[in-house]
């Protein structure tokens, strides 16, 4: 005779990980996979699906829901609820939301710090200019060194950092549940993001410091005041900043261990 699915009860059996669910009636909750063709639009027969279900299944039919959703699997990863869908990978969007902010307000910091520490050389590196300037170098020369060590410090701390994520991969894949491999990650068009990105923070970090050290004035230098117009301007401004970005994260780490 013609079937319309054929199951394996031993599998069923294996799943569930006993044989009540062979020995009862009205069991339901496997997880159902649609492949939908190129060009269909499965969510628009949902409709239809749920007035069948009300009328052919005893879960609805009970009262004990009247909904019906089909999810996409790209999203299925960050909403379905894990134990109900057991046989489904899932993970908490918040966490990842979580991990990732924390990560960028330490990469905050750790830019704060740079500009911080060059500015805080201003009275020597305006000297440094100044000498510079006296036999003949430009402004624009001043800013492609300053901007160059920016860069030789982004290329160390980046390998420093990525030997770190290689050391403490382990604890990511604790606490999110999740199977990674960095070192499979490594394809030409990651490389060339993270080249992007060190650039990037190196223009961030440096571009601060090259301004005001290569503009200075040289009779400024001379009386010392350079650097305090910087340091009493700018640098006050980042460095509370700075803390107040460091008491946020400690304020959250006390609530998130709570």
């Amino acid at each position: 005779p013609d079937a319309d699915i054929i199951v394996n009860y031993n599998a069923i059996v294996n799943y569930f990980g006993g044989d009540c669910v062979i020995k009862t009636s009205d069991n339901f909750g496997f997880i159902i996979f649609l492949l939908e063709k190129k060009g269909a639009d499965l969510r628009a027969k949902t409709p239809m699906m749920l007035d069948l279900f009300k009328k052919e299944f005893w879960f609805y039919k009970k009262g004990f829901t009247s909904d019906l959703k089909l999810l996409p699997l790209k999203e299925a990863y960050f909403e379905v609820k894990q134990p109900v869908f057991g046989g489904l990978k899932a993970n908490s969007l918040t966490m990842v939301t979580a991990y990732t902010g924390i990560a960028i307000l330490i990469l905050i910091i750790a830019l704060l710090n740079y500009i911080n520490l060059t500015v805080a050389q201003a009275s020597f590196r305006g000297k440094e200019a100044a000498v510079k300037k006296l036999v003949g170098s430009s402004r624009g020369k001043l800013m492609i060194q300053l901007f160059g060590e920016s860069l030789i410090m982004s290329v160390f701390t980046f390998m420093l950092g990525f030997l770190l994520a290689f050391l403490t991969e382990p604890f990511f894949k604790d606490a999110l549940d999740i199977r990674s491999d960095l070192s499979g990650l490594l394809s030409g068009s990651v490389i060339a993001t993270c080249f992007v990105f060190i650039f990037l923070v190196a223009f961030i970090a440096g571009a601060l410091p090259a301004f005001f050290i290569s503009s200075f004035n040289p009779i400024d230098v001379v009386k010392g005041t350079f650097s305090w117009k910087v340091k009493t301007g700018y640098s006050k401004v980042l460095i509370i900043f700075q803390y107040t970005i460091a008491i946020v994260l400690m304020i959250c780490s006390f609530f998130v261990k709570k």
